[in-house]
């Protein structure tokens, strides 16, 4: 193909994939979301969503001023690991995304320290992070392996606190269909 000959993006090979499979897609998203009974399944579980989320925020919210090497934050991350890995469908989306907004809390610490000098360091931020993540999530004999893990599991609960927004207690109630979309 020259660069003078036209394009036709619609019928090119290499469009997207959400508009060319028949598979789920967002009509399937739609139609879990458009339920008889959506506002009574909320109002249902609004209590005790609010009664698992508040104490994990509580929990894994930790202060500005703590540098970004503390002990703790290592802690919490395992703690949240724990929790996103548990067959509770409910704990693991919220964990999920009180994981991501620590890790991305702890680049931000990392990149204020590094700015103030108080730590230098030849690493990104988030590769620090991922490091960290891992080191949560196996020993370090595994490696490339565990890091890659890290990094895929990164991406997966980045995606379920966009889900989120700002508030998780919508993602537990709405999301069966979105995470077999994703």
């Amino acid at each position: 193909m020259s660069i003078a000959q036209p394009t036709n993006y619609a019928t090119a090979s290499n469009v997207f994939s959400c508009e060319t499979e028949s598979g789920p897609s967002i009509a399937t998203l739609a139609e879990g979301l458009v339920m008889d009974d959506v506002k009574n399944l909320f109002r249902d579980n609004i209590e005790e969503l609010y009664d698992l989320w508040v104490p994990m925020a509580q929990k894994s919210t930790l202060p500005f001023v703590m540098a970004s090497d503390d002990p703790r934050i290592v802690q919490e991350l395992h703690n949240l690991v724990k929790e996103a890995e548990s067959t509770n469908i409910s704990n693991s989306r919220v964990a999920s995304v009180q994981l991501t907004r620590l890790m991305n809390y702890l680049e931000s610490r990392i990149k204020h320290d590094r700015r103030s000098r108080k730590v230098v360091l030849k690493r990104r931020a988030d590769s620090i992070v991922t490091d960290m993540f891992a080191s949560t999530l196996g020993s370090s004999a595994g490696g490339p392996v565990v890091r890659r893990r890290a990094f895929w599991g990164r991406r997966f609960h980045k995606r379920r606190a966009i889900i989120a927004g700002s508030v998780p207690v919508l993602l537990v109630t709405y999301t069966d269909k979105a995470e077999r979309i994703m």
